[in-house]
């Protein structure tokens, strides 16, 4: 667990130190304005990778980036300038409010004997979260579905939380539910949560050729 911890920090670090770097402007193809693109930015690293933040007209955004020792990750979102000088991201979804949605089973195709009435949560192409945990009514105790285990205890289970690992979460999800026999979390999403770049109201410096990061 150490050991993960230390590489997904050194990633998390080399991911920084990228973002960090100065963004140039990109001249736009008639592709481009026909796609009602008004600004593209690149970053380029010719032996490690890529990245480019796409501007649109009405305010949207996209983010792509390619780099050999992390990885690829993406965003969307919506964009807007503080006068002239600040380009201010917002993503369209917010790491601390992951959206799910609940699925009460009354058995599983497995066969397998449960600990935990707690699933190995999954997002929508049915892609299983491994990293999950899932806190019952407090955050003192939480069951870890990937190793069918629970700390702590509860009599009923009145709400959940996701933690999906990276300090991505869901809210607290009341569980009106009474009886069922298995709990299965489905996060309203078709890629892998490690995937996607959460950017809230990050700031790029707006430069005569490009931008550059504010805040890293």
């Amino acid at each position: 667990m150490k050991i993960k911890l230390l590489v997904l920090a050194s990633l998390v670090i080399a991911h920084a130190n990228v973002l960090g770097q100065p963004m140039a402007k990109l001249k736009l193809t008639k592709d481009d304005s026909s796609a009602h693109m008004i600004a593209k930015y690149e970053y380029v690293n010719s032996r490690d990778g890529f990245q480019r933040i796409y501007l649109y007209k009405d305010r949207t955004f996209k983010y792509d980036f390619d780099w050999t020792a992390i990885g690829n990750r993406f965003s969307n979102g919506t964009w807007e300038l503080n006068g002239d000088s600040v380009l201010i991201l917002n993503s369209s979804i917010n790491r601390d409010c992951i959206p799910v949605k609940i699925q009460f089973l009354d058995s599983v195709n497995s066969g397998k004997h449960y600990n935990t009435c707690f699933q190995i949560p999954v997002n929508l192409t049915g892609e299983e979260l491994p990293d999950s945990r899932i806190f019952i009514n407090d955050t003192s105790t939480f069951a870890f579905p990937f190793f069918d285990t629970l700390i702590g205890r509860y009599v009923r289970v009145n709400k959940i939380k996701i933690d999906f690992g990276n300090g991505i979460k869901s809210s607290w999800i009341p569980i009106e539910q009474r009886k069922f026999n298995y709990l299965l979390v489905i996060a309203q999403v078709e890629f892998k949560l490690a995937s996607y770049e959460f950017f809230h109201k990050k700031r790029f410096r707006v430069l005569k050729d490009g931008i550059i990061s504010e805040d890293d």
